[in-house]
């Protein structure tokens, strides 16, 4: 009876498992975007998103306008309206942030950005301005 029912439960985590997508890189270069390590997206509302990358030399975040077709989903067009960062962020020797951005969050009641360190194992709460 005990492997009817293992039986049974491996076969409830078959079923619902989901397959993955792997989606390629693309290069943001028609839309005048440099490459750069980005490593976490979190959307600010409408069709605004903080993105990080763990390649900074600050602490802080960019803000990208990122446009769909309605329609089909496809990206339209990217823009980057600005990064907003730490002005006194914790770097090495070479002037590199300390923190090695990686994750994002929003939460929109407050208005606040956290972000996840690699480098320092903290996550912190940012304001709009990237402080």
């Amino acid at each position: 009876m005990k492997h009817l029912l293992f039986l049974l439960f491996l076969c409830t985590l078959t079923a619902g498992a989901q397959s993955a997508l792997e989606l390629k890189q693309k290069s943001l270069a028609k839309w005048n975007v440099g490459s750069a390590q980005y490593s976490g997206i979190a959307p600010l509302g409408g069709n605004r998103y903080a993105v990080v990358s763990d390649k900074e030399p600050k602490d802080g975040f960019f803000i990208f306008r990122i446009d769909q077709n309605p329609a089909n989903g496809e990206v339209t067009s990217v823009y980057l309206e600005g990064f907003k960062g730490n002005p006194h962020p914790h770097v090495d020797a070479t002037g590199i942030s300390l923190r090695d951005c990686e994750g994002v969050a929003c939460l929109p009641s407050t208005g606040t950005v956290f972000i996840s360190g690699e480098g320092d194992q903290q996550i912190l709460e940012y304001n709009m301005e990237g402080v």
